[in-house]
């Protein structure tokens, strides 16, 4: 689709073609006798880029300004309707930032129902099971702070395995092929079927995988720290104390730095609540990232991936023009 718009956009800017053209879409068929002459007019004052995308994503009515023509055509249009139909198939390029949903919710299977049924892209921007684009920004950010390819980043998650982040960095490791540790209590651990499932991945990737309550053999030679908040949202409030006096021994703090006896470690995720340490680190210990930096290169990649963006970042010519609502009611991630 972008190598059609791209080469009509290079044909519309010759004088001879685009005559041709036009001749051929502004018809008394298409829009109606008493508007052929000012929506001709319209479309040679555009250049071939823009013209391109109206050709492809139609004209509205609203992209018209004129005054009300005698022309039954044209009164019978809302302001949304079009007065210059787009191709077949290709309804909803009109939006720049593409029919993309992302699903930030509960349960997983209501992003699997939605993924199913709704006709267009969509991804999980959270669920109480993963979390696969904070997982993006860590892999992210992890290459930005590390000399290594990925395969030899060693990367060690401490606390609540079972929670979201817990199982995305889990997936995301295995997929990648990288050193993945997680240390917790083993009623805390990632559900068995995801992790047979890891293992089969991590066979095809190459990626070592450790899982265990021995904190100081989860992180030697660790890389990147990574941790989360102990009580998950929806948590009872009571299971506060529990998971303290559970978790303590699996805070990151300068013992479990030096643990890992490696002077450039970094920390990831130092959240607020319980998982952070009770007393300020020694100066210059603790060398703590933000992965949330990346999350606008994360969805570039993301939209890219799915259609909706050049690699460049920039919307594909058919992309611009005015927003045209779903028929599903459903809001389009931005």
């Amino acid at each position: 689709m972008h190598y059609f718009a791209d080469l009509l956009a290079l044909t519309l800017d010759t004088d001879e073609a685009r005559d041709w053209l036009l001749d051929r879409v502004i018809t008394p068929a298409t829009v109606g006798p008493a508007l052929i002459d000012p929506v001709s007019e319209l479309c040679a004052e555009l250049d071939g880029e823009t013209l391109a995308g109206h050709l492809i994503g139609g004209l509205l009515k609203s992209d018209l300004p004129l005054a009300t023509p005698h022309s039954l055509v044209w009164n019978a249009l809302d302001a949304e309707d079009f007065a210059l139909a787009p191709l077949p198939n290709h309804l909803f390029p009109r939006d720049n930032s593409c029919w993309v949903y992302e699903y930030r919710g509960s349960a997983q299977s209501l992003v699997t129902d939605l993924a199913a049924y709704s006709g267009i892209p969509v991804y999980n921007g959270l669920t109480d099971t993963a979390h696969p684009t904070q997982s993006l920004c860590d892999v992210l950010t992890m290459r930005e702070h590390s000399r290594k390819p990925l395969p030899d980043i060693a990367y060690c998650y401490l606390g609540d395995a079972r929670n979201n982040i817990g199982n995305s960095l889990l997936s995301m490791g295995a997929l990648l092929g990288m050193d993945v540790r997680i240390a917790a209590p083993a009623r805390l651990w990632p559900d068995s079927e995801l992790v047979t499932t890891c293992r089969e991945l991590a066979e095809g990737s190459g990626a070592r995988i450790t899982i265990t309550e021995d904190v100081e053999t989860a992180v030697h030679g660790a890389d990147f720290l990574h941790t989360d908040v102990w009580v998950s949202m929806g948590d009872p409030a009571d299971t506060w104390r529990e998971r303290i006096k559970l978790l303590l021994p699996y805070q990151v703090n300068d013992k479990t730095l030096a643990a890992t006896g490696n002077p450039d470690v970094r920390f990831m995720h130092l959240p607020a609540g319980a998982a952070r340490p009770p007393s300020p680190p020694r100066p210059g210990s603790l060398r703590h990232l933000r992965p949330g930096r990346t999350r606008s290169h994360r969805r570039r990649v993301l939209l890219t991936r799915l259609g909706g963006l050049r690699p460049g970042g920039e919307p594909a010519a058919h992309h611009q023009g005015r927003t045209r609502r779903h028929p599903g009611g459903l809001k389009p991630c931005a």
